[in-house]
């Protein structure tokens, strides 16, 4: 992943740890992973402080949501509101 600040706010591309929102579910990996307990942590670890810190999160694989701000919804869920283009 890659993580992008510019004034004062932040963007993570977050390549093949998290390819799609389908992904951001913890236990979604890659079938071709070869470390696929250090992944869940990693996620975890990303996802929360994209979440705490109202990071941007870039999914490079996904055909229908290209970026979108993450937040801690009902019993813990992940909630991804996708960001608009503005032109």
């Amino acid at each position: 992943m890659v993580l992008f600040s510019s004034r004062g706010n932040k963007a993570m591309y977050t390549g093949d740890l998290i390819p799609t929102s389908s992904h951001l579910k913890i236990p979604y990996v890659a079938g071709v992973d070869l470390f696929p307990v250090e992944t869940m942590r990693q996620k975890e670890r990303m996802i929360q402080r994209a979440v705490e810190e109202n990071w941007l999160v870039l999914f490079g694989h996904d055909t229908e949501i290209d970026a979108g701000y993450l937040s801690q919804g009902n019993q813990g869920k992940v909630v991804l509101e996708p960001a608009t283009a503005v032109s």
